[in-house]
């Protein structure tokens, strides 16, 4: 195990390429920068934007953000296709968002999976966008539309919000894990972006969750998903097993997460 969280960040610096700060130069959102996702097979047209990978798949990867109102989904700086080392797994702490929701563009993230397996792509995979603290660097991000507990069947590790409590709603009036569709969904998401990522001369090497890029972030994105989609997934590409890892103030995922028995307590 590494000393500390900074020497983790720096060997990942040092081994895969320096990681580029988003800023004037960078800037340009892969538009003739890097190898464009549409000569690496992901779409079929390049008419609209409209063209998704995969049937069902929605793309607003080209999606006007200029409203003021979307700025926190804004990217803020674009990567090379070397740079995108990982990707990171989250919970939305809702269920109500719609894959028709009118601020579907404001959410900070890559993608969205919704409950009937619906993939919403919001950013392309070179985009730099602030959706996992410490992780924003390395990886992309993917939300699942739910509101999972950290621990599935654990009422006591569902996070509540002050409108929650000042409506009187407990943790089982709230929680909505993520459905079959969804981890199926999860999965196929991840294997398009390792392809694509090949495709373009990088490679991902791991699986996070937001829980190890921010102390904040307990209980994202929770046992389900890390159980039914991180853990396949991570076997299946032959990714590192870094879940007994974490960056900044994050912590380690939990043994009741990955079944391993290091001793990392929820």
């Amino acid at each position: 195990m590494l000393a500390t969280n900074r020497t983790f960040l720096e060997l990942l610096l040092q081994m895969f390429g320096r990681i580029s700060s988003p800023g004037a130069e960078s800037h340009r959102e892969a538009e003739g920068a890097a190898i464009d996702e549409l000569q690496a097979g992901v779409c079929t047209t390049d008419n609209d934007g409209s063209c998704a990978p995969m049937p069902g798949w929605i793309d607003l990867r080209r999606a006007d953000r200029s409203n003021p109102k979307y700025k926190r989904g804004r990217s803020v700086g674009a990567r090379r296709w070397d740079e995108v080392l990982g990707q990171t797994l989250h919970q939305t702490a809702t269920a109500a968002l719609t894959p028709d929701h009118p601020m579907l563009l404001a959410i900070p993230a890559h993608d969205l999976v919704f409950p009937d397996g619906t993939v919403v792509l919001l950013h392309r995979t070179t985009s730099y966008v602030y959706h996992g603290h410490a992780l924003n660097k390395l990886t992309t991000g993917t939300e699942y539309v739910c509101r999972a507990a950290g621990v599935e069947g654990d009422y006591g590790t569902v996070w509540l919000g002050k409108t929650d409590r000042a409506k009187g709603r407990t943790a089982r009036d709230v929680v909505v894990e993520i459905t079959d569709a969804q981890a199926a969904s999860g999965l196929e998401l991840l294997r398009w972006r390792n392809r694509q990522v090949a495709a373009n001369g990088g490679r991902v090497r791991a699986i996070w969750s937001h829980r190890q890029g921010h102390e904040s972030r307990r209980s994202d994105p929770g046992s389900r998903i890390w159980q039914r989609v991180a853990i396949p997934a991570t076997r299946e590409l032959d990714l590192a097993d870094v879940s007994g890892l974490h960056v900044g103030s994050g912590k380690p995922n939990p043994d009741v997460w990955t079944g391993q028995a290091r001793g990392v307590k929820y």
